[in-house]
């Protein structure tokens, strides 16, 4: 990592990031290992250790999706219990001279079976921590506020793309032979783990409208669903022709037959702060339709990566599908072409210097 040594040439830095997932997203982000750079996933136990067998290096606790904590156990004592060890915890990592980092993903938890504790924990991680990273400036002084977050300790970072990231070798007629689509249908697709506040049941309705007024349209649905949405979404799909529902993880090597079958991709968010799975979708060079929330307004431009709708107004969403299906082929051309342009702006280097550059700089404090 020689573009990072005159940030790393006083003393070397190691990150432990918690929790680990198995998604591309904390390898672009972190990178390859150097001289004086190193990360590995590690829980608060490991940083603690990590922290107290070494005074020759920084050593950062990285704390990404809080849901985790809260997957251990179900039971509501226990569930406290947790959080006031992980924050103690944090605390006596901090009296060792740890950093804590933390970053903020999403607006709250995802199905987050304790509310109010959640908060809490929010709230203390938020004040407790060194650096709270947030990948866009969109909606960011509401969450600082209710998180009582100093502003000069939240550094901005541009969630980098997915260019590369997966095979991309497929040309559209062949995907779209795999999902036995027609020429001239015009193909909507969402991706990814299929939860409640994505408005996957408003997009089923928008979509049905379409086709219930002559509209020739299909929809393809695709990710990892509980064993209630799953039935739900077969179900459906066995009623609709239009929809096609493949139920459970999607491999590496079949995102590119998704993306490249597909015309655009929705993502009705109903809550969002950051959206892996629009950076994704640029990564193809696939144009957006969204709603006006959260990162996706800095994201997306209207009528050029993509379609932006008020989430607020009555049939927004089946307007925006609407201008889709009537943008001739020659500008979803031009608009897949801005996306990847977009999408290659984004880089995950850019990404790690900010990090490094936000440590450095609370050490020169």
């Amino acid at each position: 990592m020689p573009q990072f040594d005159p940030l790393l040439q006083d003393k070397p830095v190691e990150i432990l990031y918690w929790p680990s997932y198995q998604n591309p997203y904390q390898r672009l982000f972190y990178g390859r290992d150097g001289e004086h750079y190193l990360t590995r996933p590690g829980c608060i136990d490991e940083a603690l250790e990590a922290a107290q067998s070494s005074n020759q290096k920084d050593v950062c606790f990285h704390v990404h999706w809080l849901n985790s904590l809260f997957k251990k156990n179900k039971n509501s004592t226990t569930a406290h219990d947790l959080v006031e060890e992980f924050l103690q915890q944090c605390f006596s990592f901090k009296r060792l001279g740890g950093l804590v980092i933390w970053t903020i993903h999403n607006a709250e938890e995802h199905e987050c079976p304790e509310p109010e504790l959640e908060f809490r924990l929010r709230k203390e991680l938020g004040q407790l921590a060194d650096i709270v990273i947030m990948h866009s400036c969109r909606n960011n002084n509401k969450i600082i506020e209710e998180l009582g977050i100093q502003h000069d300790k939240v550094l901005i970072i541009e969630h980098g793309s997915y260019i590369n990231v997966y095979e991309n070798a497929v040309p559209r007629h062949l995907a779209r032979q795999r999902f036995k689509l027609r020429t001239n249908v015009t193909s909507f697709l969402n991706l990814g783990f299929m939860r409640p506040y994505k408005g996957i049941d408003q997009l089923i309705g928008a979509v049905s409208q379409l086709n219930e007024t002559g509209k020739d349209a299909s929809l393809t649905l695709a990710g990892s669903a509980s064993k209630e949405d799953s039935d739900y979404l077969t179900m459906v799909a066995k009623e609709k022709l239009f929809i096609q529902a493949y139920c459970g993880w999607v491999k590496d090597d079949d995102v590119q037959y998704y993306m490249n079958a597909a015309d655009f991709v929705v993502l009705p968010y109903k809550n969002i702060l950051t959206s892996g799975s629009a950076l994704l979708s640029l990564s193809f060079g696939k144009p957006v339709i969204a709603p006006k929330r959260g990162a996706l307004v800095d994201l997306l431009e209207d009528g050029q990566t993509g379609f932006l709708y008020n989430p607020e107004e009555e049939n927004g969403l089946l307007k925006a599908l609407l201008r889709g299906i009537e943008t001739p082929v020659e500008k979803r051309f031009s608009m897949s072409q801005a996306a990847l342009s977009q999408a290659s702006k984004l880089l995950w280097s850019d990404a790690r210097a900010k990090l490094i550059g936000g440590i450095r700089s609370i050490n020169d404090r």
